[in-house]
């Protein structure tokens, strides 16, 4: 049995090529990683700042009521990160999008 010395990092599934970016650049997900971070921590000090989303707000007995609906979203923002991780969504940009929005819940 011959084996294949075809890179393991990059793989085609019909003729969408998986791990594009990935195999470009072996640190690409730490980049990735890195921007993210500052980024939302930029977010973070922005609400400290301005005192927005503190816990001294207070808690109603029907905020207990968002809480189906919050699970309900939650699963279909899964559902969407899973669908684009595997490029369902057309136009083929639209999955980078989908998958960077929803994976921020």
């Amino acid at each position: 049995m011959k084996l294949s010395k075809q890179p393991h990092s990059q793989s085609s599934v019909g003729s969408i090529k998986v791990g594009g970016e990935f195999s470009k650049d072996p640190y690409y997900f730490h980049s990735y990683y890195k921007t993210q971070m500052v980024l939302f921590i930029c977010i973070d000090l922005i609400l400290v700042w301005f005192n927005w989303g503190t816990s001294d707000s207070p808690f109603y007995l029907w905020h207990l009521a968002l809480l189906p609906i919050a699970i309900y979203l939650g699963g279909i923002s899964a559902i969407f990160m899973h669908n684009a991780s595997h490029r369902s969504f057309r136009p083929l940009w639209l999955n980078r999008l989908m998958g960077e929005i929803t994976g921020v819940h």
